[in-house]
């Protein structure tokens, strides 16, 4: 991922992340064992961290809560690395 996208998204999360941090904390009501600061802190660090990414996203905001909802996912399967 070049420079640019990595602006592009680090922007995107400073912009949303009450809002990312509020549609986590909605579906993890029942975990006690992970807060939603460290559920979306640990899908942006991988996000930003991804270099196979090559094509351009098409809607970042769409991208994102995609990537925070498999997240959650993980976690209930009890998947969590």
């Amino acid at each position: 991922m070049d420079h640019g996208r990595k602006t592009n998204l680090a922007d995107f999360f400073h912009q949303n992340y009450l809002k990312l941090l509020d549609y986590v904390r909605s579906r993890l009501r029942d975990t006690a064992e992970r807060s939603g600061e460290d559920v979306v802190q640990d899908v942006m660090l991988k996000l930003l961290d991804r270099p196979d990414i090559l094509a351009p996203i098409a809607d970042l905001s769409a991208y994102v809560f995609r990537a925070l909802r498999n997240r959650i996912v993980d976690i209930y399967r009890g998947s969590d690395p």
